[in-house]
Parts: structure tokens; sequence; C-alpha cells
């Protein structure tokens, strides 16, 4: 091993039990009790996922033991008749949850300078889980949404290609994204290990405003399509 290697190496091992990134003058890192919204992650986390598993467990009653009318919308996105996009979209949100919940015990909440490299790292793998699992849980939200307003809205021909065309770019760019994210960088870790070296990566930051300018224009699209049925 060569010297630059071995002070390469010292800096790393000195990284790992150090604070994440240098605190401002005046401030010291406190990696045990230092000031953090935990508490407030998981009240958020817990108010969303009680809310929008019961709200999404009376519709899905409602509308296969009452009205006894099971729509695409309601559970048949997917080929599996034992699996509904509604379960996989609560499936989604549980896993988010708990991904949120566990990233709160390595630094989620507090300053970068209250959290050890070590805990950063374990954070920054977490984040890319939530990105990973974000990716497929709102690809069956947002579909789930555009088959409503085919049921719902009884659309024009013309309308109802709109959004089957709306459907599928939805489908195409989630998928899109999700190997995009698999292959960011080479090695993968590069991701969220920033003293990996002899990296390849994509222009994550273009990445990341292409996947937000789309989105929005989406969900503002989606918002606006039954708009023009009234």
């Amino acid at each position: 091993m060569s010297q630059n290697d071995g002070q390469w190496r010292q800096q790393v091992d000195a990284w790992l039990v150090g604070p994440a990134a240098n605190p401002p003058p005046g401030v010291t890192s406190n990696f045990t009790n230092g000031p953090s919204r935990h508490k407030y992650n998981i009240v958020c986390q817990t108010i969303c996922l009680t809310t929008v598993t019961t709200l999404v467990v009376i519709r899905v009653y409602t509308r296969s033991r009452v009205l006894k009318s099971l729509g695409w919308d309601d559970g048949k996105l997917v080929v599996s008749s034992d699996v509904s996009d509604q379960e996989l979209i609560i499936l989604g949100l549980i896993a988010f949850g708990v991904v949120i919940a566990v990233s709160d015990e390595y630094g989620a909440g507090k300053h970068m300078w209250d959290i050890t490299g070590a805990d950063y790292l374990t954070f920054n793998k977490l984040t890319y889980a939530f990105y990973i699992i974000y990716t497929f849980d709102i690809l069956f939200t947002k579909a789930s949404i555009l088959l409503l307003y085919l049921r719902v809205f009884s659309p024009t021909r013309s309308l109802r290609i709109v959004i089957h065309i709306f459907l599928w770019a939805h489908i195409l760019f989630y998928i899109a994204s999700f190997f995009a994210a698999v292959f960011m960088c080479f090695p993968l870790d590069a991701i969220w290990n920033p003293y990996v070296r002899h990296i390849k990566c994509l222009d994550i930051g273009a990445l990341k405003v292409v996947s937000a300018v789309i989105n929005v224009v989406s969900d503002f699209a989606i918002l606006f399509i039954p708009i023009s049925t009234v």
C-alpha cells in the first residue's frame, strides 16, 4: 500500500468515528444528546400510516362487500388476483415508514456534525432504499388515480386516450427511474459513501432535477384532468 493510500485510509477511519461534517464556529459536536426532530418524524409517520391504511381498508371493503363492484383502480392493476395495487401502496407506505423510523437512529433530524461518519453512511443507504421504495409506491398511487378517472368520470374517447397515454408514460418513467437509480454509480456504494474512489456516476444532480420537474408537472396534469369533464 502506497503512502497516499495509507493517508487516505487514516482519513477515512478518522471520519467514520468523527463528525460527518465540521460543526460551525463555536459549536461542539454532540453524538449522544444533540438536538433532534426524531419525535416529530415518528408522530408524522404514525398519523400518515394510520390515516391512509384506514381509508384504503374502508374503500376496499365498501367496494368489495357493500357495492360488490371492484374496479381496476381498486385492485386489478397487477396480474395476480391475490395482490392489489391498493395493498402494494399500503405495503410501500409501511416500508417507507419503517425506513424513516430506522433512519432516525442514524441521523435523520439531526445536524451532520452531531452524527458520526459511520452513521452518515448508514443513513445514506437508508435514503437510497427510500428512493427505490418511493419510485414504485408513487407509480402505483398515480396509476390508481388515473384508473379511477377512467371509471368515475366516464370521459370521452379522446380523454380516455389522454389518460391511457399518461398512465403508460408514468409506468415507463418510473421503471426508467428505477434502473437509473440501480445503475447510478459504479461501484454502487459510491452513491452513499463519499470516500469511494475511482467511481463513474451519472449526473445525479441532473437526474434529480429532471425527476422533480416531471413529478411536479405530472401531479398538476393529473389534478386538472377531471376539470375538462365539468
